[in-house]
Parts: C-alpha cells; structure tokens; sequence
C-alpha cells in the first residue's frame, strides 16, 4: 500500500466490509491496512466487529497478538498468540500476512520455540 494512497485504501476497504460484511478476507485487508498505517486501536475495534460477522476465526486471534503487541501490551499480546497456536498452529502464517517480520519479535519467537517444544 502506498503512503499517499493510503487513506483512499482505508476508505475502499470499509466500503467493502459495508458491502459485504461476511467475507472474512475483506476483514483481513481491512485490519492489516489499519495495523499497517498504525490505527491499531481501529483495528482491534474492527476485529471485534468482524468476528461479529464472520464468527470467530482462528487468524482474527493471530492478528489481534500482533496488535497488542505493536501497542506495547505484551502480556496479552502472548495470551492470545499462546490461545491462537493451541488453537491451530498450522495458521501462524495468519502472523506474516498482517507483518512479515513479527515472528522474529523476541517475545514471539520465544513463545514459537516453547510451542514447538510441546510438540
């Protein structure tokens, strides 16, 4: 997404999860849009609202790690990627699709090697 165009993708995206509001990668366009441009508290918000409409899945829990840890709250941000990976670890690809480098974060890389650990 290029910066100048950056708002007008914001825009599009809404419009879209307006149109059609049970399409889940629409939501996951929107919420990496808005964690790229660093509106996390509007993503974690749209989060909430796609899981309204598309029910819980197992990337909205993904994405939601990767938000809580960009705003600093670690602690949660671990829960969730631990109750995601219990979850479906085949999904951590979920991770890279909102922001390539997370895995490499050192609490999430910590958490990745205690879970492959388990297994």
């Amino acid at each position: 997404m290029e910066m100048n165009a950056e708002k007008e993708a914001l825009v599009c995206y809404l419009n879209a999860v307006q149109l059609r509001p049970d399409i889940k990668s629409t939501w996951q366009a929107l919420v990496k849009a808005l964690y790229s441009s660093n509106y996390l508290d509007e993503a974690l918000s749209q989060l909430i609202i796609a899981e309204e409409h598309c029910g819980e899945k197992i990337e909205f829990v993904y994405y939601r790690a990767a938000i809580l840890l960009a705003q600093g709250k670690t602690k949660e941000a671990v829960i969730q990627l631990e109750n995601a990976l219990a979850s479906n670890d085949k999904k951590i690809t979920a991770l890279k699709y909102i922001d390539r480098e997370i895995v490499h974060h050192p609490v999430f890389a910590e958490v990745l090697v205690r879970n492959k650990k388990k297994k």
